[in-house]
């Protein structure tokens, strides 16, 4: 009964995680033409009309943080991070599984502490009123962005971590 309870409370956090890093994936992806046109008009106006567009480089920047950050919970809920697992995959699945809730053990805190941090950044520099050099644009709202990120991969990875804990108590009958 308190293994279903469990298994319950994690598909609805996977299910919450999933659907947050989807739409934080979409909002990425539509980032990365706005890049493309930004540095396509740069570079037209720098060698055809030898005046490049001023900025550009500013916004290509804060651009990439938004596709970068806004990608990481998709990417982890895709397994689509590089992993190194010459040692565990010749490990037993209930070994898999131990090792997979110690290493949360030691980086989940360390990844919500992140997310933590990053919006406590994104606080002191809305405070400070700090600001692109040539656009003027504030920068707070793109700390945020990273907040968020890390806040969407910390969830995620918590529920696989939690996945984890359910195959090492056997709970589960397949691996997830």
């Amino acid at each position: 009964m308190v293994g279903t309870m469990f298994s319950k409370v994690i598909g609805f956090l996977e299910k919450c995680s999933r659907f947050q890093g989807g739409v934080l994936n979409l909002i990425g992806v539509c980032a990365i033409p706005l890049i493309a046109v930004n540095v396509t008009a740069d570079v037209i106006g720098r060698y055809f009309f030898n005046h490049p567009i001023p900025g550009a480089l500013d916004l290509s920047e804060l651009l990439l943080v938004v596709v970068v950050c806004f990608a990481l919970a998709y990417t982890a809920a895709a397994r689509g991070h590089m992993s190194v697992d010459v040692i565990t995959s010749r490990l037993g699945p209930r070994m898999q599984a131990m090792v997979s809730v110690l290493i949360g053990l030691i980086g989940l805190p360390v990844l919500w502490l992140l997310t933590y941090y990053a919006a406590w950044e994104g606080i002191n520099t809305y405070s400070s009123g700090l600001e692109t050099s040539i656009l003027h644009m504030p920068i707070y709202p793109f700390k945020f962005v990273v907040a968020i990120g890390f806040f969407a991969l910390s969830l995620e990875l918590t529920c696989q971590w939690l996945r984890s804990i359910e195959r090492l108590s056997g709970a589960e009958g397949s691996s997830a």
